[in-house]
C-alpha cells in the first residue's frame, strides 16, 4: 500500500480513525501534539476518535477565546471633562451650545430660549405642550438634541420621536446616529455611550456580539431604533430611542417590559394632511388615544409637540386651542409680532427690488433704499429672531419683509406667523368645513325630515371601495343627507381609501379588479334598494332612483345593471359625469335625438342602439357641483337648503366634510356664459362622497324636484309653456335661490 501523506492521514483520522494502522495513528498523534506546541508528554495511546474530539474541543475553546478577545471593546476612555459634562446637562441651552455648535450657528431668539426651557421642563417634570414656531426655526434639531439629553441623563429609558411620516422619522434617527458616531466632543464626555457605538465602525451586524469586560453590551441599531450600550454605572445604560411616523404603528410599543415615557412630535402633519379634515382628525385621534397611552396605565406620559400651523383647523391649530385640548400647554410664536407702520415705503422697496432683479441685478439698490430710510422703515416693527438674515441683508426685518412680499400675505401668515387666513366659499370658490359642520337637521342617521317626499342614492365606484350616499328631497329641492358609507364598511371613524383595511379585493379573494367590483355591487345595491327609511311622521319611504358611477369601469357597471331584476332595473341607472366648461356646448343647448330625454343639465340616453344594451345618464358635473354647493351654503330652514343628519356638536361627519371640501371652483367665461369649473384642491385626492351627493341631487331632478317656483308637469292634453332655462336661472338667482 502506498504511503499516505500527512494531509490524507489527518482527513482519515477525522472521518474513520479505525482505518489507520497503529503506526499511522501514533505518527498522526505525535504530529498533532507537536503542532499544538505542547512540551508535556504525549497522552497514552487509546481510542483515536476520543483523542480527536478532545483536540477539536480544545481548538474550539481557543477560537472562542480569541473571538471574545476580538469582540471585547476593552476599557472605556475616561470622561474628558466631567465639569463640562455636568454643566451642559444642567440646561438644554448649555447642552446645545456645548456639544452642537455646528447645528445652531446663529444667535438664539427669545422663541428658541423658551422652547429649550419648555423641553427641559417636559424632560424633567413631564407634562404636555404644543409649540408652534416659524418655518426654518430649527425645531427638528432641537428635538433631536433633546432626545440625546433625555437619554444621557438617564431620566427616560425609552424615548419615542414621532415625525409626519416614516421617511421623516428615519431621517431624524439617522441624524441622531450621526451625532453618536461622529461628534468628537460628545464622545469625549460620554464615552460610555459613544465609544461602544464608534467601535462598531458603522457595521450594525457587529452589535450583537459586542462585549465589554466579557459581558454583552446589548447594543442594537436598526433603521428605526437605537438601543444604547448596557454599561454598568452608565445613566444611559440600555436606553432606547425609537422613531416612527404618526401614521405608522404606535400602539403597544415596549421593549424588555420598558414603555416610552417621553414622546417628542416633530411637525406631525404634512401639507396634504393639514387641508384634510379626515387625515387631521385621524392624527388627532392617534395622539389622544395611542400616543398619550404609550407609558401604560400607571404612568403619565411626557409629550412635546412642535410644528407650524398650516391651515385653519389643522392639527397644530387644534392643539393650540385651549378649549379643545384642556390638558395641554399652548405656545404660538410669530416671525413678526408686529409689522412696520410705514408699509408704503416697504412696497416702494419691493418694487425697486423686483425691477432690479428682473434686469439682472442682485437687490443692492433696494438694500440701499432701505439703508437710507431704515429708521422710518423699522418703526413699529418687532422681529422675534434678530439674527435671522441672509448675506447682503441689513436686518432680520428686511429678511422677513422679503419673505412677506415674495410668498404673499396668505402664505406668510401660515408659514411664518402661525396665523393662517380662513378660506371661505366666494372669490376662491371653496366650501368652509366649519360652516358645513353646523348645517345639521338634528335627526338621527336614517331618519327622513318631514318635508321630504323623495329618496335618491348614488354609488361612486373606486378600485378599493364603493362609496354610497342616500338623500331625501322635497319637491322644491330642500334636501337632507340621510345616510352614507362604504362597502365594505370600515368600522373606524376616520379613514381614506389608501389606508382602508377592508377592501373589495379582500371580500373577493382570487377575483380581479372588475370581479371584486361586480361582487361588491351585487351585495350593496340590492341591500340599499331593500331598505325602508322612516320619516319623522312614521311614514316609510324607499329609494326611488339609484345612480351608479360608470366612468372608469364602464363595461363592468353595464354588465351589473343588465343582471338586475326587472323591478330593480327601473330604479337603477349607470351614469357618467362630464365637466362641461364655458367653451363647450351646454346641455341646455343640446338638441336631443329620438329616444333621448333631456333634463336640467342631464341627458338620459336610451338602450336602443347602444352596444352595451343599457340606458346611461350623462351629467354636467360642473353645473351640479355648483348647484349642490349653493344648497349647502343655504341656511338650514330656508327653501332649497341641504342639511346633514345629526347635531353639530357630535362632530360625526369629518370624513364627509373632507370629501365635500376637497374641490374648489374657478370662474370661466366663454360662448357668452359664465361657468364654475371644479377641480381638486392641491394635495387632496378623495371627493367621493361629494360625487355621491351630486349624483343623488341629479336623481332628485329626474324625480321632478326643482328650485323654479311654479314649474310643474302639465296636465294631460295641456301644452307646456316653453321657458328658457337661462331665464329660469336668472329668476332663481334674483330670488336668492341660486
Amino acid at each position: 500500500m502506498a504511503k499516505r501523506t500527512l494531509k490524507e492521514l489527518f482527513e482519515l483520522l477525522r472521518k474513520d480513525p479505525g482505518a489507520l494502522t497503529p503506526a499511522e495513528l501514533k505518527f498522526v498523534r505525535g504530529e498533532l501534539w507537536r503542532l499544538k506546541g505542547n512540551k508535556d508528554p504525549e497522552p497514552a495511546a487509546g481510542d483515536g476518535a476520543a483523542r480527536y474530539e478532545k483536540i477539536k474541543s480544545e481548538a474550539a475553546a481557543r477560537r472562542r477565546s480569541a473571538s471574545r478577545a476580538g469582540r471585547d471593546i476593552g476599557e472605556l476612555p475616561p470622561v474628558a471633562n466631567p465639569e463640562r459634562r455636568a454643566r451642559a446637562l444642567s440646561s438644554m441651552r448649555l447642552w446645545n451650545e456645548t456639544y452642537f455648535p455646528r447645528r445652531f450657528r446663529l444667535g438664539w431668539s427669545r422663541t428658541h430660549i423658551e422652547l429649550m426651557q419648555d423641553l427641559d421642563e417636559v424632560i424633567q417634570r413631564g407634562g404636555k405642550e404644543a409649540f408652534a414656531g416659524e418655518r426654518g426655526f430649527g425645531k427638528t434639531s432641537l428635538l433631536e438634541t433633546g432626545v440625546l439629553k433625555a437619554t444621557m441623563q438617564g431620566l427616560h429609558p425609552f424615548v419615542q420621536l414621532i415625525g409626519s411620516s416614516k421617511g421623516h422619522a428615519v431621517e431624524m434617527l439617522d441624524s441622531i446616529k450621526g451625532e453618536l458616531e461622529e461628534n468628537e466632543l460628545l464622545a469625549a464626555d460620554f464615552p460610555e455611550v459613544c465609544y461602544p457605538i464608534q467601535c462598531l465602525e458603522g457595521i450594525a451586524n457587529r452589535a450583537a456580539g459586542q462585549l465589554y469586560r466579557g459581558k454583552r453590551t446589548r447594543i442594537a441599531i436598526t433603521k428605526e431604533e437605537i438601543t444604547l450600550p448596557s454599561i454598568e454605572g452608565s445613566p444611559a445604560s440600555g436606553a432606547i430611542i425609537r422613531v416612527t411616523g404618526i401614521t405608522g404603528r404606535i400602539r403597544g410599543r415596549k421593549k424588555r417590559l420598558v414603555r416610552p415615557t417621553l414622546v417628542l412630535l416633530d411637525d406631525p402633519q404634512t401639507e396634504a394632511s393639514a387641508t384634510s379634515q379626515t387625515q387631521t382628525s385621524k392624527r388627532e385621534e392617534t395622539i389622544d388615544q395611542a400616543v398619550l397611552g404609550l407609558a401604560g396605565p400607571d404612568r403619565e406620559i411626557a409629550v412635546l409637540m412642535a410644528g407650524t400651523v398650516i391651515a385653519v383647523g389643522d392639527l397644530m391649530h387644534r392643539y393650540l386651542d385651549s378649549a379643545r385640548h384642556t390638558g395641554w400647554r399652548q405656545r404660538r410664536f410669530k416671525m413678526l409680532p408686529a409689522f412696520p407702520k410705514n408699509m408704503q415705503l416697504w412696497e416702494q422697496y419691493w418694487s425697486i427690488r423686483c425691477d432690479e432683479i428682473r434686469n439682472g441685478g442682485d437687490g443692492g439698490q433696494a438694500t440701499a433704499f432701505y439703508r437710507d430710510r431704515r429708521g422710518l422703515m423699522d418703526e413699529g416693527a418687532q422681529v422675534s429672531w434678530p439674527e435671522r438674515m441672509k448675506p447682503g441683508e441689513l436686518s432680520a426685518l428686511q429678511s422677513a419683509m422679503n419673505l412677506f412680499f415674495s410668498l404673499g400675505r396668505a402664505a406668510f401668515a401660515a408659514e411664518y406667523q402661525n396665523e393662517p387666513e380662513e378660506k371661505r366659499l366666494g372669490a376662491e370658490g371653496q366650501l368652509d368645513p366649519e360652516k358645513l359642520a353646523g348645517q345639521t337637521s338634528g335627526l338621527a342617521r336614517g331618519v327622513i325630515p318631514l318635508k321630504c317626499t323623495h329618496l335618491t342614492a348614488f354609488v361612486d365606484v373606486q378600485q378599493r371601495l364603493l362609496y354610497w350616499l342616500v338623500a331625501g328631497w322635497a319637491d322644491d329641492f330642500t334636501g337632507a343627507v340621510i345616510d352614507y358609507g362604504t362597502y365594505p364598511e370600515q368600522g373606524v371613524r376616520f379613514f381614506t381609501a389608501a389606508d382602508a383595511q377592508r377592501t373589495l379585493a379582500r371580500n373577493a379573494p382570487g377575483a380581479g379588479v372588475e370581479g371584486a367590483i361586480l361582487k361588491g355591487l351585487q351585495h350593496l345595491v340590492p341591500a340599499l334598494l331593500a331598505r325602508e327609511f322612516r320619516r319623522e311622521d312614521g311614514v316609510t319611504l324607499g329609494i326611488e332612483r339609484l345612480l351608479v358611477d360608470s366612468g372608469k369601469w364602464t363595461d363592468t357597471i353595464f354588465a351589473f345593471c343588465r343582471q338586475l331584476e326587472q323591478a330593480q332595473k327601473a330604479l337603477v341607472l349607470p351614469s357618467k359625469g362630464f365637466g362641461v366648461g364655458a367653451r363647450s356646448m351646454s346641455f341646455a343647448d343640446y338638441k336631443p335625438r329620438e329616444g333621448e330625454k333631456l333634463g336640467t343639465h342631464w341627458l338620459l340616453k336610451p338602450a336602443a342602439g347602444s352596444k352595451r344594451a343599457s340606458r346611461q345618464l350623462q351629467i354636467d358635473t360642473n353645473h351640479w357641483k355648483t348647484f349642490v354647493a349653493s344648497r349647502l351654503q343655504q341656511a338650514a330652514g330656508d327653501r332649497g337648503a341641504l342639511t346633514l343628519f345629526g347635531r353639530a356638536e357630535e362632530r360625526a361627519h369629518q370624513v364627509l366634510l373632507d370629501h365635500l371640501t376637497a374641490e374648489y371652483w374657478e370662474e370661466t367665461k366663454g360662448r357668452g356664459r359664465t361657468v364654475h369649473e371644479w377641480q381638486l384642491r392641491p394635495g387632496r385626492r378623495e371627493n367621493h362622497f361629494f360625487d355621491c351627493l351630486v349624483g343623488a341631487a341629479v336623481g332628485a331632478s329626474m324625480q321632478g324636484c326643482t328650485l323654479i317656483a311654479g314649474e310643474a308637469t302639465p296636465a294631460k292634453g295641456q301644452k307646456k309653456k316653453r321657458v328658457r332655462w337661462s331665464d329660469q336661472v336668472r329668476a332663481a338667482r334674483a330670488r336668492g335661490d341660486l
